[in-house]
């Protein structure tokens, strides 16, 4: 996934050459917490602990301890090469709200309702978590993520507001009658969830 800003750090020792950005999520009644995504030749990842979890804070300056101070950080990161980067603490950050999501998602009822703005942003704040589930080789959450509404929604999202419509947009009009509005907000809600209670604060 392609965000909108990132920093390129090139590590002398281990070759890292990698685009970072802090993303900076809001849920409602919690404080904002700020996450590490990168993407190194290729791979969209998140800085994770040794158990997996996103590594969430609530400053800059407690991502730059943690990195300096902290245990051993699954590759590709580097705490040497991060901690010791400065650009890091004046990065722009990107930010996601949970609570709009949710807002996006109770307001309509129906696959018809949703507009571009709004598909738009549930699709890249579903592309983002999604990285984290590919990252950890989540079967549950992959397997979620192939929902026959999850699929459809997207489809429909992707060709009527973003891709050129074709064959494929004809097909998908002949079946958006059978669309579960219903089990898509409750698939998408479960994976929003997932990766909520996989931040551990540091």
């Amino acid at each position: 996934m392609q965000l909108r800003s990132g920093l390129e750090i090139n590590g002398q020792n281990n070759k890292i050459n990698m685009e970072i950005s802090i993303i900076e999520l809001s849920f409602s009644g919690k404080s904002n917490v700020l996450i590490l995504w990168g993407q190194n030749d290729g791979d969209d990842c998140f800085l994770l602990d040794n158990n997996q979890k996103i590594c969430g804070f609530l400053s800059r300056n407690n991502i730059i301890h943690y990195l300096n101070n902290g245990d051993t950080l699954i590759n590709p990161f580097s705490n040497v090469v991060l901690g010791t980067h400065k650009p890091l603490a004046s990065i722009e950050k990107i930010s996601y709200s949970f609570k709009e999501i949710e807002e996006i998602i109770l307001k309509n009822t129906h696959i018809e309702e949703i507009g571009a703005e709004d598909g738009g942003y549930l699709i890249e704040v579903y592309n983002l978590i999604s990285d984290y589930f590919y990252q950890i080789n989540n079967k549950e959450c992959l397997l979620l993520r192939k929902n026959e509404n999850m699929e459809m929604f997207f489809d429909y999202c992707y060709y009527k507001y973003f891709w050129k419509q074709g064959d494929e947009w004809l097909e998908l009009e002949k079946k958006i009658s059978g669309f579960n509005y219903s089990e898509f907000s409750e698939v998408y809600k479960e994976l929003l969830n997932f990766f909520y209670r996989s931040i551990k604060i540091y």
